[in-house]
């Protein structure tokens, strides 16, 4: 029987060989099924974290709304040192953040404290055309709903809770692998 560590390290090596990427010392596998995010250091598990994400079916597509699956990277960070719960809008940081906000504006899900932006790796799967995780804006972030992680509440992101996301933000580097999954 294989551990879960190895296991996702095996799926995201199956899928480095079939596109011709190289293996990152941080890697994140994402199951959506289990609403976990694991983190490893060099195959070690380093932390999981219970994450959400979208209120959509699963989904490739532009516009749907839902999560997209396969191997991505993290392309982009934004919000380097800003307060916990530090509205982006643009993935630029405004000077409210979900504290500030009035009860009324409280029902939206907004974009907090940190951005790990996805770029997809797989040609005509999360990447190019109808179907790119980038142009998709797909992140890893924060919500002003920390008591909702584990629900899907997403527009198609992964979101998590403000202090776990701001201690996976500051261990992983860009160019770090995220597989999402749906097992």
């Amino acid at each position: 029987m294989t551990s879960l560590a190895d296991h996702h390290r095996m799926i995201i090596t199956e899928c480095c060989t079939e596109i011709g990427c190289k293996i990152t010392a941080h890697a994140i596998y994402i199951s959506l099924s289990k609403s976990r995010l694991y983190h490893y250091n060099s195959w070690l598990l380093s932390k999981s974290y219970v994450i959400s994400y979208s209120r959509k079916p699963i989904s490739q597509l532009k516009d749907s709304l839902g999560t997209p699956l396969g191997l991505h990277e993290i392309i982009e960070k934004y919000g380097d040192n800003l307060p916990p719960g530090t509205i982006l809008k643009g993935r630029v940081a405004t000077n409210k953040t979900y504290f500030d906000l009035d009860p009324s504006e409280q029902k939206g899900n907004y974009v907090t404290t940190r951005i790990l932006r996805l770029s997809g790796l797989q040609q005509g799967f999360n990447k190019g055309g109808n179907c790119d995780s980038y142009e998709r804006y797909i992140y890893i972030h924060g919500t002003i709903h920390d008591e909702k992680i584990g629900e899907r509440i997403s527009n198609g992101c992964i979101c998590m809770k403000t202090n776990d996301l701001i201690e996976l933000y500051d261990i992983v580097p860009c160019g770090s692998l995220v597989m999402i999954a749906n097992d």
